[in-house]
């Protein structure tokens, strides 16, 4: 996340709980702060389990506040229980727009399990795998998800590479 984004989000709590000063705005003020109160809605909801209410919101928002990446990821995880193909196609536009963020590995890592993608399963976890530092819980989820894709010899040889004995619920694993 931007930490303009974050400053926003900040700013909007603000400026709401003090009602006296946001009605005394005016003009691009007045409609950025109008525009800050969506996007708080927007997250509440999102937050709340009501994927329609927020995705209502994110219809009323104007266009400039629909392209930022915090507006893009709520709009990305509202659709997540609705409707799997406007989920996947939401998933990339975020692809595109914001190509370098650390986010983009694991929406697009259920993009590629929904689409039965293996190359765009493994641009994902290598992309995860970079920031994280490494993951071998993921390399197993990525290694089971290949083999049910039909890429068996290749899970194999991911899962192996992984010391589950090091990891805290071997059982599990």
């Amino acid at each position: 996340e931007h930490f303009s984004d974050s400053l926003r989000a900040t700013a909007a709590q603000f400026l709401l709980s003090g009602q006296s000063f946001g009605s005394r705005m005016t003009g691009k003020a007045k409609r950025d702060l109008e525009t800050l109160q969506k996007t708080r809605e927007m997250s509440l909801a999102v937050k709340a389990g009501q994927a329609e209410r927020a995705l209502q919101i994110y219809n009323s928002l104007p266009e400039e506040a629909k392209q930022t990446k915090l507006v893009s990821l709520q709009r990305v995880r509202a659709l997540s229980s609705l409707d799997e193909t406007q989920y996947v196609a939401a998933i990339d536009d975020c692809s595109q727009r914001f190509p370098d963020d650390a986010t983009l590995g694991l929406i697009t890592l259920d993009a590629a399990f929904l689409r039965k993608d293996v190359m765009l399963l493994m641009k994902s976890y290598e992309s995860i795998q970079h920031w994280s530092g490494g993951d071998p819980l993921l390399t197993l989820m990525v290694a089971s998800i290949r083999a049910q894709f039909g890429e068996v010899d290749a899970a194999i040889e991911m899962a192996q590479g992984v010391d589950v004995s090091g990891l805290g619920m071997v059982d599990a694993h």
